[in-house]
């Protein structure tokens, strides 16, 4: 989850979609986006592993709390500060993808990076597309 404190959870292979999202709704999830915490949680896995995810997908309204408040750049600058931390381990920081699945405002959360990627809309389609990205 990525809420102010983010958790990690666990899901069995032979889970039905519709027990997932039964689990991660009784999680207590909450209902904001800080997408800074959630990197860092998954960061501390990676340093402990040495092993990192490829790629991250954020499924999100992409009201994201910092970027909310000031900076338009936020996503960029995050991808920037993680893939430097990343870098200082020996690891190759994951890509990540931003799927805005609920647009309120046409938000713009980064300009071009080579580690963020982005679609949009719910559906099929943004699915199809999340796996012909090209970051």
């Amino acid at each position: 989850t990525f809420t102010r404190t983010p958790s990690f959870i666990k899901i069995s292979d032979n889970w039905s979609l519709e027990h997932i999202i039964d689990v991660v709704r009784s999680t207590g999830i909450g209902y904001n986006t800080n997408l800074d915490a959630a990197m860092k949680a998954i960061f501390d896995v990676a340093i402990k592993t040495h092993d990192a995810p490829k790629a991250l997908v954020v499924i999100s309204d992409m009201e994201i709390d910092s970027w909310m408040g000031q900076n338009s750049n936020y996503c960029t600058s995050i991808a920037d500060k993680w893939e430097k931390m990343y870098r200082q381990w020996g690891l190759e920081s994951p890509k990540l993808i931003l799927w805005n699945v609920e647009s309120r405002g046409g938000r713009v959360l980064a300009q071009s990076h080579e580690k963020v990627g982005f679609c949009s809309g719910y559906g099929l389609s943004p699915f199809k597309n999340l796996t012909t990205l090209s970051i």
